[in-house]
């Protein structure tokens, strides 16, 4: 019996946020590699930088035949923690008590949201 595990592709991009090709080809290359799931997490600089991350993340979730996971972090990058499954992204972060880092939301909160996004949808999952 062969035993098989699992392997994520990150990139992290801790300054800044480079732009939507170069995004989407991250995720992409990820596949490419053979990683089961794709990971890209950014940091924005302003807030035109977040929306940027989300759509490089709807067109590579189109293409893409693995998971896809986008964070912009920080308190501007907080949004894509709540809407990130909208665009594409499978997992979200959300913290039990005591928030470990800036734009990181307690669970309650985040599973309000997705709640009522999925209401808003038909109580279609994203």
């Amino acid at each position: 019996m062969q035993e098989h595990g699992s392997a994520s592709h990150e990139t992290h991009a801790c300054g800044y946020t480079p732009g939507t090709d170069f995004l989407a080809d991250r995720f992409l290359e990820a596949e490419r590699q053979g990683a089961d799931v794709a990971m890209v997490s950014v940091m924005p600089r302003d807030r035109a930088d977040v929306p940027t991350l989300l759509a490089a993340t709807a067109p590579a979730d189109d293409k893409a035949h693995i998971p896809l996971i986008s964070m912009a972090v920080g308190p501007l990058g907080s949004v894509t923690r709540r809407v990130g499954g909208l665009f594409g992204s499978c997992l979200s972060y959300a913290v039990g008590e005591t928030a470990s880092a800036p734009g990181q939301i307690p669970i309650g909160d985040l599973v309000t949201v997705l709640d009522i996004l999925r209401r808003s949808r038909g109580g279609e999952v994203f």
